[in-house]
């Protein structure tokens, strides 16, 4: 009887095999295996004027993939790599944000297509590293050209600033009462020791008159004269009623206002913790349609607590997203040595690095 039983077991195993064989054999013309297709990094991309960037993939069993792309903008796709060239330069019909999808199809047309998307934007970060001779102020710290009485030729009269790469144009006049009238100037002076109007153009960073007092030992930045009010001439815009978001800045105190504060002058008082003084700049966005977007607003002197970091004196990077798409950027000034009329601490701030998305 045991043997019997160990018979049938087996021709009972037997049957199993034969037929999961049979099974396996009739299914294999249906199996077909699942396509692959990966990209490596694909969150948010940010890239520069006609900057290439490569993004590894991984693909099998895939028959083809579909591109669908932004205006301006070139997709090179192989197998293992997938390479994206940003547009060259800032056209009028170019998309400088958006997604860029791809659609890869399964060698199987059974199968649906893998879709994956790449969200980009061009950003340009505005240096002024490379702005000419005749667009600095000079010839001393003082910055005479920038007024209308100078007849110099070395540097020549300020003739202002506009960045080809976004269309933003930093405000400034050379008529009437010129800079004293509010603007933006570029510069590179870092006098950190003399006190007084007559150094309103330098910077207080850097090695003192080494020309190094730009964000990251840079040599340029731009230096502006502001006030309390809504319509001082320092602000910038951008040509054609374009908007664009201004993603950060860096900005950081002049040396007059520093020294100002420092040891008091004529007009201002040394700013103290007895006193918990203050100083701030504020970042003003507005539309085309010349409504504000929102304010942002940077700390450059805070003696308001027994812990608080008193002057500053490094560059400071800002956040200016808060303000949204904006046409134009107003600043103006605050502190605790004046009122809403009139700022007796030097109205000057520093500013450097703007990164825009266009």
């Amino acid at each position: 009887m045991q043997q019997f039983n160990k018979k049938l077991i087996y021709l009972f195993s037997l049957l199993l095999v034969v037929n999961t064989t049979i099974s396996c054999s009739s299914d294999d013309s249906s199996i077909s295996l699942p396509p692959t297709f990966i990209i490596e990094n694909t969150d948010a991309v940010s890239f520069k004027l006609g900057e290439t960037k490569e993004f590894k993939a991984t693909s099998d069993n895939i028959k083809n993939i579909e591109v669908n792309n932004l205006k301006g903008w070139t997709v090179n796709v192989t197998k293992d790599m997938i390479t994206i060239i940003a547009p060259k330069q800032r056209e009028i019909d170019n998309q400088y944000s958006g997604v860029i999808t791809l659609k890869a199809y399964p060698v199987d047309q059974a199968q649906q297509p893998i879709i994956t998307k790449i969200e980009v934007k061009v950003t340009h970060t505005i240096s002024f590293e490379d702005v000419d001779k005749d667009y600095l102020v000079g010839p001393t710290s003082y910055g005479q050209n920038l007024y209308a009485h100078y007849n110099g030729t070395n540097p020549s009269k300020y003739m202002g600033y506009t960045d080809t790469a976004t269309g933003l144009v930093f405000n400034m006049t050379t008529t009437g009462y010129g800079f004293a009238s509010g603007g933006i100037a570029i510069s590179q002076w870092n006098d950190k020791e003399s006190q007084g109007y007559t150094n309103q153009a330098s910077v207080y960073f850097g090695d003192h008159n080494k020309q190094n007092g730009g964000n990251n030992n840079s040599s340029t930045f731009a230096v502006a004269f502001t006030s309390t009010r809504d319509n001082s001439g320092a602000f910038m815009s951008f040509e054609n009623q374009e908007e664009h978001i201004i993603e950060q800045a860096y900005f950081t105190n002049n040396t007059y206002a520093v020294l100002s504060m420092i040891n008091g002058d004529g007009f201002a008082k040394k700013h103290t913790y007895e006193r918990k003084d203050w100083f701030k700049l504020i970042v003003i966005g507005m539309d085309k349609e010349g409504k504000e977007t929102g304010q942002v607003e940077i700390i450059l002197s805070d003696f308001r607590t027994p812990k608080a970091p008193g002057i500053t004196k490094q560059w400071v990077k800002t956040d200016l997203t808060p303000l949204g798409k904006v046409n134009k950027i107003r600043f103006k000034m605050a502190g605790s040595d004046g009122d809403a009329y009139w700022l007796n601490t030097p109205a000057y701030f520093c500013m450097d690095d703007l990164t825009i998305n266009l």
